[in-house]
């Protein structure tokens, strides 16, 4: 059998590859950023003093995913573990598990007790992190937007930023609270990011896509989505119909009242 020659077979390759980042997109969106990426290849290889300043320099950015910040701790677990700091060990895995606590390390390079210090990190934290929205209207009339962390383990949280609109209108944000002039029959949108070191979103409560909702009779502080408040409209509004109904048939019936029971005695 005649062999094919290689820059046949390479050219082929090279086409698979291209179709198979066309045909699954979110496949070839999930890559990590090239620098962190290469970090992480130094860290394998044992190029520890490379690896740690390019991930240095990556937690100094602003455009980090929150999976590239996972990549950064995870490079770091495996530098750490084998130049033996054990303290610095322990807070990345605990920086992890609170971003995932069901990550999965390749165990072709981390050892077991890596992954079993990790399991037992996740067991002793009360939850993921995770960020919760309100908004709350003031005696001014102002809406005011607050974020609130939970289960950071110290310094994954750098800000959390606010952003807010009346229906309709163009959206407002802000670090730290966010206050908003409306009427006191305005509805509004709101969310809030959580932003961590390089810039990573590490927790979102809504989004711009499905912001949460507050509606105008200042009953809306805990961020209800619309679809709740729509529900509950068309339950009122069933009972009226009913109500109405009743009232215009004459009422109940006399007839139909029940009547405390009659005892007669006989001499």
């Amino acid at each position: 059998m005649r062999q094919l020659p290689f820059a046949f077979t390479l050219a082929v390759f090279a086409l698979f590859v291209s179709a198979a980042g066309v045909l699954c997109p979110a496949a070839a969106s999930a890559q990590l950023d090239p620098e962190v990426e290469r970090a992480k290849e130094e860290a394998l290889r044992g190029e520890f003093d490379q690896a740690s300043a390019r991930l240095e320099v990556a937690l100094l950015r602003d455009d980090l995913s929150r999976r590239d910040l996972i990549a950064v701790y995870e490079a770091r677990v495996f530098i750490s573990y084998a130049g033996g700091d054990r303290s610095a060990l322990a807070e990345d895995l605990e920086r992890i598990a609170a971003l995932d606590p069901d990550h999965s390390f390749d165990r072709n390079y981390y050892a077991t007790d890596v992954t079993d210090a990790f399991a037992e990190a996740v067991q002793n934290r009360a939850g993921r992190l995770a960020l919760e929205a309100e908004a709350l209207l003031l005696a001014s009339g102002e809406l005011e937007v607050r974020g609130e962390i939970h289960n950071d383990p110290g310094d994954l949280v750098r800000t959390v930023q606010l952003y807010g609109r009346a229906i309709g209108e163009d959206w407002t944000e802000a670090g730290g609270s966010l206050r908003m002039d409306i009427s006191g029959d305005d509805s509004a949108e709101y969310y809030a990011e959580a932003v961590g070191p390089g810039g990573a979103i590490v927790a979102t409560h809504g989004s711009e896509g499905a912001p949460l909702i507050f509606e105008g009779d200042g009953s809306g502080g805990g961020g209800v989505p619309l679809w709740v408040w729509i529900g509950g409209a068309s339950v009122v509004v069933a009972a009226i119909i009913i109500i109405a109904a009743v009232a215009a048939s004459g009422g109940v019936s006399d007839d139909t009242q029940p009547t405390p029971p009659m005892v007669r005695f006989t001499m």
